[in-house]
């Protein structure tokens, strides 16, 4: 069985031997990366518009994105902190998680409120609200905010990536017939964020094969 294989990615790397998240930890991680990832499109796509309009839809798709992946990143802290993995983490460890988590929630907290109207009344939904306070909302949605919330993520997750607590499964069609792995748990070590990307070191462990979390830039 081969295990130097990418986590499967449902909009892009396909395989049929590819990793699987087999934990809530691992699923949350995955889900978190995946909207991070479209967040960093949107702004890439943000930072080409020249029409006031066009930004405005952007940014709205963009607190979309980011509400959900703030959803999965409070679970994930929540998982990583309660032991409720099955996997403990060192006091050290939970020490820089506590402090990274605390740094994204002081900027997310003051802006939630107006991020979670819009998503509601003219993001994920349209409410049939008055045309005036349609009006209110829309001048609200605001790159600025939502790129000051994502701006304090990518610490937080590489703290995260590095916690021993991840399960993955994966199958594979060998010479003797379909055999399933189960891995648990696997460090998410070597990891380096710079500017404008998210880069792995080498590698013994899965972190070293996975395209899913190899473009992280920061917004």
């Amino acid at each position: 069985m081969r295990y130097d294989v990418p986590i499967y990615d449902p909009f892009s790397d396909r395989g049929d031997d590819y990793y699987h998240p087999a934990s809530d930890a691992a699923q949350h991680l995955v889900q978190v990366a995946l909207a991070y990832r479209d967040i960093a499109r949107l702004f890439r796509l943000l930072e080409r518009s020249e029409d006031y309009h066009d930004s405005k839809l952007l940014t709205k798709f963009a607190v979309v994105e980011l509400l959900s992946m703030d959803d999965h990143l409070n679970k994930l802290v929540g998982l990583a902190l309660s032991g409720k993995t099955g996997y403990s983490i060192s006091p050290e460890e939970s020490a820089e998680v506590k402090r990274l988590y605390g740094k994204y929630t002081r900027v997310r907290k003051p802006l939630k409120g107006s991020l979670q109207e819009i998503r509601k009344k003219v993001g994920a939904h349209r409410d049939p609200l008055d045309l005036v306070v349609i009006a209110q909302i829309w001048d609200n949605i605001d790159p600025v905010n939502v790129a000051a919330v994502t701006k304090a993520v990518p610490d937080l997750l590489e703290s995260l990536t590095k916690l021993n607590i991840y399960c993955w499964t994966k199958h594979e069609e060998t010479d003797r017939g379909p055999v399933r792995a189960y891995i648990s748990p696997m460090v998410w070590d070597g990891v380096a964020i710079e500017q404008g990307t998210f880069l792995e070191q080498s590698s013994e462990h899965l972190i070293a094969q996975v395209p899913l979390l190899a473009h992280w830039p920061r917004c």
